[in-house]
């Protein structure tokens, strides 16, 4: 994706986004998620006119910090990483896991129902 592409430009080549959200500056934010197989998560820009102005790959750990435990809600992640790779339903804690392969370095992130944030590392 390029600066300066449409909304519609962008459509047509990714498809309906995961999410859209109001940044509040004026811009609204497509996410896109690769998830399953793949390992990021692309936050789109648009300006008002409906025109690209920034990309950014935000699974990384800034980003993950945006998840508030206690606070954060299952939509505001939602809204942050669009769908994960693989949901856990922890039916005795009335808990669930969403897990997102990352892939800056090797581990794998998961969000569970009240939003604590753990990383698993691989061995």
């Amino acid at each position: 994706m390029d600066p300066g592409m449409t909304e519609s430009q962008v459509r047509t080549e990714l498809g309906a986004p995961h999410a859209a959200v109001d940044t509040g500056k004026g811009t609204q934010r497509w996410v896109y998620s690769m998830q399953p197989f793949g390992q990021e998560v692309w936050w789109i820009e648009f300006d008002a006119d409906g025109r690209i102005v920034r990309c950014e790959e935000v699974l990384d750990r800034a980003h993950m910090a945006l998840i508030k435990p206690g606070v954060s809600t299952e939509k505001d992640v939602w809204n942050l990483f669009g769908k994960c790779a693989q949901e856990y339903t922890f039916s005795l804690i009335d808990q669930t896991a969403w897990m997102y392969r990352h892939l800056v370095r090797p581990g794998l992130w998961w969000v569970n129902g009240v939003l604590r944030v753990v990383e698993q590392r691989a061995h």
